[in-house]
């Protein structure tokens, strides 16, 4: 059973360093590559079949189950 709970902790902290991450994105300038790199739209499909998981996908869900918005990230107070 302790093993269990040890599971949940790691993906607790993953989840936390995720949004950590995603706080230090969005705080950046416009101009900054990690920023643009962000924003930028890729042209072309996506591959037929299971498709792989976005780091913004997982991001966004984080967000949803944290109860946060983007905008959080910006209000550091």
């Amino acid at each position: 059973l302790p093993e269990l709970a040890a599971v949940g902790d790691v993906i607790e902290r993953a989840r936390e360093s995720r949004l950590r991450y995603f706080g230090h994105v969005v705080r950046r300038g416009e101009k900054e590559p990690i920023r643009r790199a962000k924003n930028m739209p890729v042209i072309g499909r996506r591959s037929v079949g299971c498709q792989h998981i976005r780091w913004m996908d997982v991001v966004g869900k984080d967000i949803v189950e944290v109860g946060l918005e983007e905008g959080d990230a910006r209000d550091r107070n």
